[in-house]
């Protein structure tokens, strides 16, 4: 009986620490009890507002927290667009090595649980972040561009090996993790069908927000980029390989399934042209002329949504409860093109290739069984907390129900300075210089000067936040 009395104030004394680091702030973990976009909209409002640097600094005593990663890929997404590359580069590179080294280590797992420990008397919070496999892929995609707006194919080569690499990586881990929770439901007899209409109606609406994509972790942008980049290392060979993968996951656009007619034509693969020719019909892809550049324009539009809190009452053993889920809103904003004109012409229109939007809500999706799991667990470890304190002091249960209370709040953790959705375009024209003004029905115009060459691609990088456009020129190689 001694034993059992002794775990019990442990855990008691647990509990009360957790709802003393309520109100001093003393924990490593930012989010723990302030919700991550309650800190990030100030940042995303200073990003809005042309002041990149002033998101910068107020990101930077962050990165030293237990969920480093996620303030690192804001930081360098900020330093992108303040034109800051080496800091960018440096701050993904500090990210990247954070999450190899959890991929190595292994030990952190967001369906283990195992590995929760102190989260069992807070929330889900209280595990240090380790990214979604959608967040990975676009920073060493992100990478990519920086390395080649320095000029440095090496390093861009290598990032874009890297990219694909995770969404492997991403593929194989993602079916251990629906493993694990199954293993764990069965140890501790909990099911997600335990769940009340609430949670069924969560669910379906996010189903909804991520309809027509796959999974989280494969995008065809990250496949499309590495087409181009390919090109660019005149390696036809890969980079057909890669548009046919960015027009599998992403077969409504057009500049992708253009790149695969005409790579395929140009190196005579009448299988491919046969194949895709079944798919999509007669198509005839634009081609360069003698004298032509190729211009291909990287559009980044708006930010990604930030998840909600959703309150889903619940029956457990007879006692009823309430937990706290993560939530994407069934809410669609819709994507616009933005138009390039030149001398008042229409040189084209960018189409979306990536929703980053529907891969975050899957992200959620493919891991909400676990998170109910986990909290179904947790809310009767409190509940049990609570009651043996109650037994032991009135005012001992009362603290320790309200920390439990109070500490009930959903993991809002994403990055969330990524954009909503991204587009491309894709021209070959005469080589020459151009000032083109860019249109967009919420957003200021700007007018970037683009150079470009006879036989190279030059990269035209555009982010709207917002009503502003960021705009980068990557040179002609």
């Amino acid at each position: 009986m001694r034993q059992k009395k002794g775990i019990g104030r442990w855990a008691i004394i647990g509990i009360v620490t957790g709802s003393v680091l309520l109100f001093t702030g003393g924990c490593s973990t930012t989010s723990l009890f302030t919700s991550y976009p309650s800190q990030l909209e100030p940042v995303r409002k200073m990003v809005q507002e042309d002041r990149p640097m002033e998101a910068y600094d107020a990101l930077t005593p962050k990165v030293k927290t237990s969920d480093k990663i996620l303030y690192l890929q804001e930081r360098a997404r900020v330093s992108e667009l303040d034109k800051k590359i080496e800091w960018s580069i440096e701050d993904y590179e500090n990210a990247a090595k954070v999450i190899e080294e959890n991929q190595m280590k292994a030990s952190i797992s967001a369906s283990s649980l195992g590995s929760i420990g102190a989260s069992l008397l807070t929330n889900d919070n209280a595990i240090p972040y380790t990214g979604y496999g959608y967040e990975k892929v676009f920073l060493h995609s992100f990478q990519t561009l920086n390395y080649l707006e320095l000029g440095k194919l090496e390093g861009e080569m290598v990032e874009v090996r890297r990219a694909n690499n995770e969404q492997t990586y991403a593929l194989q881990q993602n079916e251990k993790e629906v493993a694990k929770v199954q293993d764990e439901a069965k140890k501790h007899q909990v099911s997600s069908a335990t769940n009340e209409a609430g949670f069924s109606k969560a669910y379906a609406d996010m189903a909804f927000a991520a309809s027509g994509v796959k999974n989280s972790f494969q995008n065809a942008f990250t496949f499309y980029l590495s087409g181009v980049l390919y090109e660019m290392d005149n390696d036809p060979n890969n980079a057909l390989i890669s548009y046919k993968k960015a027009v599998e996951i992403y077969p409504e656009n057009k500049y992708a399934v253009d790149s695969v007619f005409r790579l395929a034509e140009s190196m005579r693969f009448e299988d491919d042209l046969e194949h895709y020719g079944k798919l999509f019909g007669k198509v005839n892809p634009q081609k360069p002329r003698a004298g032509d550049g190729r211009l291909v324009v990287v559009y980044e539009d708006g930010f990604v949504p930030m998840k909600e809190q959703l309150m889903i009452p619940f029956f457990w053993n007879g006692i009823s409860y309430t937990i706290a889920m993560p939530y994407y809103s069934s809410d669609i904003t819709p994507a616009y093109s933005m138009s390039l004109l030149h001398n008042n012409r229409l040189l084209g229109k960018t189409e979306n290739i990536c929703t980053v939007r529907a891969l975050a809500v899957k992200a959620l999706m493919e891991e909400y069984s676990g998170i109910f799991i986990r909290q179904v667990i947790r809310i009767v470890v409190k509940d049990q907390i609570q009651r043996q304190a109650q037994k032991q002091d009135s005012v001992l249960g009362l603290v320790t129900a309200i920390g439990a209370l109070l500490s009930e709040r959903a993991d809002r953790r994403s990055w969330l300075t990524l954009p909503d959705n991204v587009q491309v375009g894709d021209y070959f024209i005469p080589a020459g210089e151009y000032t083109f003004n860019l249109d967009h029905p919420s957003a200021q115009g700007v007018s970037p000067v683009v150079a470009v060459q006879d036989g190279k691609t030059t990269i035209l990088r555009v982010t709207r936040t917002g009503g502003r456009f960021y705009s980068r020129v990557i040179g002609a190689i």
